[in-house]
């Protein structure tokens, strides 16, 4: 019997209906709830003529509509496509119109927000969650009548659609199908153990990546996810003791949020023995940090995961008992169960893995760049670098386009950081080429009552790497400008005050 990613629901909601499925600031729907809550949108989505091979967009802030929202589109056939709210409306017209969305889901705080997007976004029909003038609104739980999906669904259909920024400034959606969110569901409970006891914190929106671990891989185990308020993310030490208070077991975030929490999380006045596992990814992590939150929490497991959006995760590595050594560099790992690998005589990293996405939304140009074929099987190129260490892990050196070269040297701008960061008085750190290309530059925030010196940066730099990678200015800044993924936003670094 083929499966789709709802049908775990679908299980959990008979073997444990009255359980939490999701939580956010005290609330909770159940899984029976959430089952019976689906299944309405699915009937509303069906009598609108919605079903496999169409897309509908989801345009909400956090809430446990945005579950209610993912799994009754899922359920009409149809792929959800997750829009941004803090987008600018002429990005999110766009992806709209590229899509071809006609059905949008929401809430009604953002009634004001779409009228800018359906300006720019004629397509739109139906807006389900909000009153907005000019379009066809309905309610999210309206009830329709039961209508029969003709068309037959296989596990190849496409599921859900990310959109991420092109290196041509329009966005670029990765089209996942529900084989390839079965994939990385499958892969990612085998590997880190989720059960139904598992508390598992949700800190990354829906339209990044990561969230699709708690959406899917805790769901089909019948785990609770606690979807962390937006709000949170910017406050620490609230943050851990929700962690604290909600008895959170697993969280996965971008290395970000867990620095702030070792900053300004107050974890020495939490109680956090329920932490079993603790999971980043998304950009390399410090080591100082990590090696911090290890001696902190010294009962939780840490793993580095690796992967691109393209293809979830294809790479683990389970970090050790005792804390990581401040100066080595954290191994991306080995390739999961469901990958292959190959690294080009370049150090370019390929990847073959049944979590691959099927490729990018009506962007055969794309297609064509980003995949290769080696001995009958498709690769997708990562762009990113790697060696094999004496252990057989593989070691993240940086981007392929994070390489350059400076006045005949070449460097890796992400090595460079990593010797700024070691420095206890970096947060941290963004390295790039001066405008003229004859120099480097860096950015830095400084650690919590730290001080950080442009003269003595340089100076520790001076002592792990050869001069060439002595950047000529480092910038002491108070805050980064972040991407809507948590990660420095570099593009705006020279610009930003």
């Amino acid at each position: 019997m083929a499966r789709f990613l709802e049908t775990h629901l679908e299980k959990q909601a008979r073997e444990r209906p009255e359980k939490d499925a999701f939580r956010l600031n005290g609330d909770a729907i159940g899984f029976q709830e959430l089952q019976a809550d689906s299944d309405r949108l699915q009937r509303l989505l069906s009598s609108l003529h919605i079903g496999p091979g169409d897309r509908v967009g989801i345009y909400m802030d956090k809430c446990l509509d945005v579950p209610r929202a993912v799994y009754g589109i899922l359920k009409s056939g149809a792929a959800y496509v997750p829009l941004d709210t803090a987008a600018p409306a002429a990005r999110t017209a766009g992806i709209i119109e590229d899509c071809k969305i006609n059905i949008l889901l929401t809430q009604p705080n953002k009634a004001d927000s779409l009228k800018e997007v359906l300006a720019l976004a004629p397509a739109l029909t139906h807006i389900i969650g909000a009153e907005v003038s000019g379009v066809m609104t309905l309610a999210i739980d309206q009830d329709a009548p039961e209508t029969k999906v003709t068309k037959q669904r296989t596990p190849s259909d496409p599921a859900y659609i990310l959109f991420t920024s092109g290196s041509t400034g329009k966005p670029k959606g990765m089209v996942h199908t529900h084989a390839s969110g079965l994939a990385y569901m499958d892969m990612t409970v085998d590997l880190f153990g989720f059960t139904d006891k598992d508390r598992m914190a949700n800190q990354s929106p829906l339209h990044f990546d990561m969230a699709m671990l708690e959406f899917f891989s805790g769901i089909s185990v019948g785990a609770t996810v606690v979807i962390i308020p937006e709000v949170l993310t910017k406050l620490p030490a609230s943050l851990s003791q929700l962690i604290a208070e909600e008895r959170i077991t697993t969280w996965y975030s971008v290395p970000f949020a867990l620095i702030q929490l070792a900053e300004y999380g107050v974890l020495d006045k939490r109680d956090l023995t329920s932490l079993r596992w603790i999971i980043f990814g998304g950009a390399p992590m410090s080591n100082r940090h990590l090696h911090q939150l290890q001696t902190q929490l010294p009962d939780a497991r840490f793993s580095n995961s690796y992967g691109p959006a393209e293809a979830n995760q294809v790479t683990y590595y389970h970090l050790p008992k005792d804390p990581h050594p401040i100066h080595d560099p954290v191994p991306i790992g080995k390739p999961c169960e469901h990958t292959e690998i190959k690294i080009t005589p370049e150090g370019e990293l390929l990847i073959a893995s049944t979590a691959m996405m099927e490729g990018y939304w009506n962007a055969d140009h794309l297609n064509e760049k980003a995949f290769v074929w080696r001995d009958g099987q498709r690769f997708y190129k990562t762009g990113d670098l790697v060696k094999c260490s004496k252990d057989g892990d593989l070691e993240y050196l940086g981007r392929k386009d994070r390489q350059v070269k400076i006045r005949g040297f070449r460097i890796e701008l992400d090595e460079v950081e990593l010797a700024i960061s070691s420095h206890p008085s970096v947060s941290e750190v963004a390295v790039l080429v001066s405008e003229d290309g004859l120099n480097l530059e860096a950015y830095v925030t400084p650690s919590p009552a730290q001080t950080a010196d442009e003269q003595e940066l340089q100076t520790h730099v001076r002592n792990l790497l050869p001069a060439a990678f002595v950047p000529a200015k480092i910038e002491i800044r108070e805050a980064f400008t972040r991407t809507p993924t948590g990660k420095i936003d570099r593009t705006v670094l020279r610009i930003s005050a």
